[in-house]
C-alpha cells in the first residue's frame, strides 16, 4: 500500500485533533513518527520484479542480515565470483556480502546494527548482471527496534536441607543484546557486599540469572537487586529488595498466581515442605474448588481442576509441616484475583487438510474479545508448487509472492451485551460464507485483534484511535498493498504497529495498544481436498504411492500422480490402480507429488525434512547387497554352551541371477575371532536354507557372529552364547 495515503489520512486526523485538544507536543510527536515511518517505505519500481523476488525490509533484529533473493533467470547469469562493493548504506554499515545459494545474496554486518535506528541503502544491481538503465540500483530500507528490557526478580528456591537459597529470575530483552551487556544491567547486593550471579543465556531473548548459595543466618537479611540500563541507552533504573528469612523460621514467604490457560498458585515457604504430608484440607481455596497439589522443595503448587473466573481466598492451615517436622506458627490467608483473563486468540487442533470442499469449518478460541479481524489469503494452484519450495504446507512465509487476499473484514463474536468475557470460548466460521472455496487450493487464514475489540474496561487514547484508523484503512485497502512489490512481510500490520512508537514495556498490559502486537495474531493454512496421500521410497528409486478418500477411507483409482524434482521439472507421471496404489521409478530425487482427480488436488512434499519420524519403530530390516536380500533368523535370542543352534536364512534373489549350483557359505565365529563352524550348501533355487551348528559344553561365552556369504554379498547376525542361572525360590516348609 502506498504510504503517502496513510500519511495524508494521519495528517488530516491530527490537524483536526489539534483544533480540539491543543496538545501540540503530542501531535508533533505523532507526525514525526509517521514521517520516520514514511522514510523506511520506498516506492519500488515494478521493473525490479524481473530480477528480484524478495528482500529484507521493515523491522530487522540488530544481529540480522540483509537478504536479497533473485529470480532464477537473473541469478543464473549473475556475477558471483567476488560480491564486493555491491551494497551501500546510510548510516554506514561495514560488512561482507556473500552468496549463500544459487539465488540468494546476503550482506552480513561486521558488528551489530544500532538499536532504534532507520537505515536506507542501495544494491548495485548492475554490478551483478545486466539490467535496464533505470534499474541500475535497488533501494533498501529497514529499521531496528529500540533497546529495552523487562525483569522478573524471581523466587527463592531452598536447598534440600533448607540452609541456603538460590534466587532465580530472568531478564527479557526487546531485541538481541550481547550477553555481557545484559549481565551489566543487573547487580545483586547482600548488605553492602556485591554477590556473585550465574547466567543462562538462551537464543529467545530470555536471560535467566541465579544468585546461588544464599546462606540463612540467625537474623533476617536483605538482598537488593539493582538494574540500570542507562549506559546502554535504555531508560530503566530501579531496584527491589528480597527478604531472606532467618534460619529456623518456618513461614509463608510469597504467593504468586499464574493466569491464562494453565492456572496455578505457587506458594513459597521459607523451608522445604514435608513431601510425605497430605496437603488436602491444609491448603485450599474458598469458595471451595477441587485442586491438586505438588511439592518441590519449599514451593507448593496448587492447580485448580477447573478454570477460575472469580476472586478466591487462599487458606493455609498452621498444621503444614516443613521437612524437619516443624509446623507453621500460625495460619495464613490471602485474596487471589482470577477474574481478568487477557484478551487472546488461539487455534484448536492442528489439521491442515479439510475434506469436502463445500464447507471449510475453521475452529478457534477467544477470550475477552467481542470481534476479530479475519483475513483469507488464497495461494493459487499454479503458484502452490513454488510456494512449497520455500515452505511446508502447514507454514507460510513470503506468501505475497504466491497469493493474495480474497477476504478481509471484521467477524463479530458475541452479542451486544457481551458474553464469555472471562473464559475461553470456542467459535467456528465457515470459510465458504466468505469466499468461493476451490478444491486443491491452499488458503492462509489469519485472525487478529485490536484494543477496541477487547471486552476490558479500557478506553482508547487519541493516539490509539489514530493507530486503529490506520489499521482499518490498511485492512480495507489490503489489495493495494499486495499489488506493490514489497518485502518479506505479507501485509503492513507489523510496519504500522512498530511505526506507531508504542512503549515496549507496555506489551503485557491489555489496556495499552502495545499489548495487541502482530505476534499475538494466529494463522493456519487450510487445503480443501478429499484425497489422502501416503508415499514410501527405498534405495531402489521406486516410489510407492497410496491414494485414499479422506471421507470414506476407500482407495481412489484413476488418480493422476505427477512427481516433480526441486526445480519443478516433472520426473514421471502415472495413474493409480483400482486399489489406489501406484509404483513409479524415479531417475532423479523427487521433491513433490501432485495428485489430481477431477477438480480435486492434493500435494505431498517428499524431501528429507518431510519424512515422518520412525524413531519409535525397529526399521533396521535388511538392505539389498549386490542384488541379494537375506535375513538370518534364530528361534531363540540366547543359547547355552552345549546347545545346538538352528539358523534359518531367507534368501531373495532380486535380479534372478544366482545359478542353482551357487554355493552358500555359513561361518560361525566366537568372541575371540576364531572360526568354530564352517558349512557350504548349494542354493538350488531355494529361498530358505537351514544351518545347524553344535556348541561345545566348554565353549567360550559371549557374542558370536554368524556370517552368510553368497554371490559376493555378506550377511551377518549376532548369536549370544551365555551361561544362564535358572530362577529358584527358597521356601521354608
Amino acid at each position: 500500500m502506498k504510504f503517502s495515503k496513510l500519511f495524508l489520512l494521519v495528517l488530516a486526523i491530527l490537524l483536526a485533533s489539534s483544533c480540539k485538544t491543543k496538545k501540540k507536543d503530542v501531535i508533533k510527536d505523532a507526525i514525526q513518527r509517521v514521517l520516520e515511518a514514511q522514510q523506511i517505505t520506498l516506492p519500488i519500481d515494478q521493473g525490479f520484479s524481473e530480477y528480484i523476488t524478495a528482500y529484507t525490509s521493515g523491522i530487522v533484529p540488530v544481529n540480522g542480515i540483509i537478504e536479497i533473493r533473485f529470480t532464477p533467470a537473473f541469478a543464473e547469469k549473475a556475477k558471483k565470483q567476488s560480491p564486493t562493493r555491491l551494497f551501500s548504506f546510510n548510516p554506514v554499515i561495514k560488512g561482507k556480502a556473500e552468496w549463500i545459494n544459487e539465488t540468494t545474496l546476503v550482506f552480513r554486518p561486521a558488528k551489530l546494527l544500532d538499536a532504534g535506528k532507520s537505515y536506507r541503502g542501495e544494491l548495485n544491481l548492475s554490478g551483478i548482471g545486466e539490467v535496464k538503465d533505470r534499474l541500475q540500483t535497488f533501494p533498501l530500507s529497514f529499521q531496528t527496534l529500540k533497546k529495552d528490557f523487562s525483569i522478573n526478580t524471581g523466587i527463592l528456591e531452598a536447598s534440600e536441607d533448607g540452609t541456603t537459597y538460590n534466587l532465580v529470575g530472568e531478564i527479557v530483552t526487546s531485541d538481541f543484546i550481547e550477553n555481557k551487556e545484559v549481565e551489566n544491567f543487573l547487580e545483586a547486593r547482600l548488605g553492602k557486599k556485591n554477590i556473585r550471579m550465574e547466567w543462562d543465556h538462551s537464543t529467545d531473548l530470555i536471560h535467566r540469572f541465579t544468585v546461588p548459595g544464599i546462606k540463612r543466618t540467625e537474623k533476617a537479611q536483605e538482598i537488593t537487586l539493582r538494574w540500570d540500563g542507562t549506559k546502554s541507552g535504555v531508560q530503566q533504573k530501579n531496584s527491589t529488595i528480597i527478604n531472606i528469612p532467618p534460619a529456623g523460621e518456618f513461614k509463608v514467604v510469597d504467593v504468586r498466581i499464574q493466569k491464562g490457560d494453565s492456572q496455578s498458585v505457587n506458594i513459597i515457604f521459607s523451608d522445604p515442605v514435608d513431601p510425605s504430608q497430605e496437603l488436602e484440607g491444609l491448603i485450599y481455596l474458598e469458595p471451595s474448588v477441587q485442586s491438586g497439589t505438588s511439592i518441590r522443595s519449599n514451593i507448593v503448587t496448587l492447580i485448580p481442576s477447573a478454570t477460575l473466573q472469580q476472586k478466591v481466598t487462599l487458606h493455609i492451615e498452621s498444621s503444614v509441616r516443613n521437612s524437619k517436622g516443624t509446623s507453621l506458627s500460625s495460619g495464613y490467608s490471602s485474596g487471589l484475583d482470577f477474574t481478568a483473563l487477557n484478551p487472546g486468540i488461539q487455534l484448536t487442533g492442528n489439521g491442515i487438510i479439510l475434506p469436502s470442499s463445500q464447507n471449510l469449518i475453521f475452529p478457534f478460541q477467544t477470550v475477552n474479545l467481542r470481534a476479530v479481524d479475519l483475513k483469507i489469503i488464497k495461494i493459487f494452484e499454479n503458484t502452490l508448487p513454488y510456494f512449497l519450495q520455500e515452505n511446508d504446507i502447514n507454514s507460510g512465509y513470503y506468501v505475497k509472492r504466491f497469493g493474495r487476499p480474497v477476504f478481509s473484514g471484521r467477524i463479530d463474536l458475541v452479542s451486544g451485551t457481551g458474553s464469555g468475557a472471562d473464559s475461553w470460548k470456542l467459535h467456528t466460521i465457515n470459510l465458504a460464507d466468505y469466499i468461493n472455496v476451490e478444491p486443491g487450493v491452499l488458503y492462509k487464514v489469519k485472525l487478529s485483534m485490536r484494543k477496541s475489540y477487547s471486552l476490558t474496561d479500557c478506553e482508547l487514547t487519541p493516539e490509539e484511535k489514530r493507530y486503529e484508523e490506520l489499521l482499518q484503512q490498511s485492512l480495507e485497502q489490503s489489495s493495494t498493498y499486495w499489488d506493490d512489490e514489497e518485502n518479506y512481510y505479507d501485509d503492513d500490520e507489523s510496519f504500522i504497529y512498530y511505526s506507531a512508537g508504542f512503549r515496549w514495556e507496555d506489551r503485557d498490559d491489555p489496556c495499552k495498544e502495545a499489548f495487541y502486537s502482530p505476534d499475538k495474531n494466529v494463522s493456519r493454512n487450510i487445503l480443501a481436498s478429499n484425497l489422502g496421500l501416503i508415499a514410501k521410497m527405498g534405495e531402489d528409486g521406486i516410489l510407492h504411492v497410496i491414494v485414499n478418500d479422506l471421507i470414506t477411507a476407500l482407495p481412489v483409482s484413476e488418480t493422476t500422480l505427477e512427481v516433480y524434482d526441486y526445480q519443478m521439472q516433472q520426473i514421471i507421471t502415472g495413474s493409480t490402480k483400482e486399489d489406489g496404489t501406484l509404483s513409479l521409478l524415479c531417475n532423479r530425487k523427487p521433491f513433490l507429488i501432485i495428485a489430481r482427480k477431477d477438480k480435486d488436488r492434493n500435494y505431498l512434499k517428499i524431501n528429507d525434512g518431510s519424512v515422518l519420524s520412525m524413531s519409535s519403530f525397529d526399521v533396521s530390516g535388511t538392505t539389498t547387497e549386490k542384488g541379494i536380500k537375506a535375513f538370518i533368523y534364530g528361534e531363540r535370542d540366547v543359547w547355552r554352551p552345549g546347545d545346538s543352534i538352528f539358523l534359518s536364512v531367507f534368501i531373495k534373489d532380486m535380479n534372478k541371477e544366482l545359478p542353482p549350483e551357487h554355493p552358500v557359505q555359513f561361518e560361525l565365529i566366537n568372541p575371540l575371532e576364531q572360526r568354530v563352524d564352517y558349512q557350504i550348501r548349494k542354493h538350488d533355487g531355494n529361498n530358505l536354507l537351514v544351518f545347524c551348528s553344535h556348541i561345545a559344553p566348554n565353549a567360550v561365552t559371549g557374542n558370536y557372529r554368524a556370517e552368510i556369504r553368497m554371490g559376493g554379498a555378506t550377511f551377518t547376525k549376532r548369536v549370544r552364547i551365555e551361561t544362564l542361572k535358572p530362577n529358584r525360590l527358597k521356601i521354608n516348609l
